[in-house]
């Protein structure tokens, strides 16, 4: 029962809306951001990546952007944040935003993952 619940919550939140339920239009649109502090478990206290050209990444919630299996979501669509510039923050984590506030962040264990597209004409370093 609480497995089938976590399932429904998660689609409800990121995926097609379930048969029987009606997403408030606050969580059509999701807002991926990065963290420099983590935010407390009641939600306050988060600094959230600012300058080098960063801004926030917007998503849909649909099926097409993210998969699930069981009670867990990845994402299927990549996300892009803008190519920063300048002096780079560390990034701790993660959150997503709906239109009224945080919806959840996580900090993950070990490496961040690092991914890049190299271009052609890219030169190599010394």
């Amino acid at each position: 029962m609480i497995l089938a619940l976590r399932q429904t919550i998660l689609s409800l939140l990121l995926r097609t809306v379930p048969v029987g339920f009606t997403r408030p239009a606050n969580y059509d649109t999701l807002h991926l951001g990065l963290f420099t502090t983590m935010p407390a478990d009641d939600g306050t206290g988060g600094v959230e990546a600012t300058g080098s050209s960063y801004a926030r990444v917007a998503k849909a919630a649909s099926d097409a952007n993210f998969n699930q299996a069981s009670d867990q979501v990845t994402n299927v669509a990549e996300i892009q944040f803008p190519l920063l510039t300048g002096s780079l923050p560390e990034i701790v984590g993660w959150g997503v935003w709906d239109n009224g506030g945080v919806l959840r962040w996580a900090q993950p264990a070990g490496d961040l993952p690092v991914a890049f597209v190299a271009a052609a004409d890219a030169t190599r370093p010394g």
